[in-house]
């Protein structure tokens, strides 16, 4: 997935307004003009930063506004700069970088599926293995964690809410004993990607309580977020009780998460089971579109 965001280096800013790169680099040091840094120290400025700031500065824009992308040191792909950017930004704890770094792929790259998907879901994998092996302090990786849902939150607030009495409901939660909230926001955001309203109910929610809301508020889709199983054994009989019902409701129940096992997976009845998060806005936009997708009485839809 190629990003559009297209970026210049201090040298290519330098020739574009006709001044010194030393100039250029100051500037940028002195923080009044911001460039992201990636994970090799090198300073990139986006071209809508660029003309911000020769706007505003009253320098010339002709080359900034002249540039079709030929020869710009653009953002390849999700797949390298863009990844080692925000995990350079998150562990030195570059909070504006990293909020940089995931707003320019939100806006570039089609939307929240995509970044969970080939942006944040693989920084926060190398996170928590830094963590794991002792190159991440327990400290850094919650900072870490913290950033990614301010920025998501942030992204959140800013989506326009859906028409009143005209949006499909969704629910979202993680069960009990399950405490992460990024799966929960990237959700949230991808099905309001996709013209949804949500109620995001939280992390570490009782399946128990979960049926009562789905009871309370008609939902035409709940996505269970489950990165983490303490109980497999009692998770399975609430969640038999929890579909059920939600069957009964016609309404589909998509779940997701590494805390699933295949074998735990075999065992869910009346669930679409989501392995990436393009599935559920997939699964968000057939039910957007047409009938209800229902799972069949017996089995798994995959």
């Amino acid at each position: 997935m190629t990003i559009s965001t297209q970026y210049l280096k201090t040298q290519q800013v330098a020739d574009a307004l006709g001044i010194s790169v030393s100039t250029v680099k100051r500037w940028v040091d002195k923080g009044e003009l911001y460039a992201a840094k990636t994970v090799g120290k090198h300073r990139l400025i986006s071209v809508d930063e660029a003309l911000k700031f020769a706007r505003k500065n009253r320098l010339s824009t002709a080359n900034l506004e002249r540039l079709d992308g030929s020869g710009l040191s653009a953002l390849a792909s999700i797949d390298d700069l863009v990844r080692d950017g925000l995990f350079s930004a998150l562990k030195e704890g570059r909070t504006r970088d990293a909020k940089h770094w995931i707003e320019s792929a939100y806006r570039a790259c089609g939307g929240a599926a995509v970044i969970a998907d080939e942006l944040i879901g693989p920084v926060m994998g190398r996170v928590g293995h830094g963590w794991s092996v002792g190159d991440w302090d327990i400290f850094e990786e919650h900072h870490a964690s913290q950033v990614v849902a301010s920025v998501l939150s942030d992204l959140i607030a800013r989506v326009s809410p859906a028409s009143s009495g005209h949006s499909p409901l969704a629910l979202g939660a993680a069960p009990e004993g399950d405490a992460y909230i990024l799966p929960l926001l990237l959700g949230e955001l991808t099905l309001r990607d996709a013209g949804w309203d949500v109620k995001n109910l939280g992390a570490n929610l009782p399946l128990k309580s979960l049926a009562r809301a789905i009871t309370l508020y008609r939902p035409r889709l709940i996505f269970l977020a489950v990165s983490h199983m303490i109980d497999p054994i009692g998770f399975l009989g609430e969640y038999a009780e929890l579909s059920e019902l939600a069957f009964k409701m016609k309404a589909t129940l998509v779940v997701g998460g590494r805390g699933l096992s295949p074998e735990l997976l075999a065992r869910l009845e009346h669930t679409v089971f989501g392995e990436r998060m393009i599935n559920l806005r997939d699964v968000a936009r057939d039910l957007h579109s047409g009938p209800s997708v229902i799972p069949s009485e017996h089995g798994m839809s995959n």
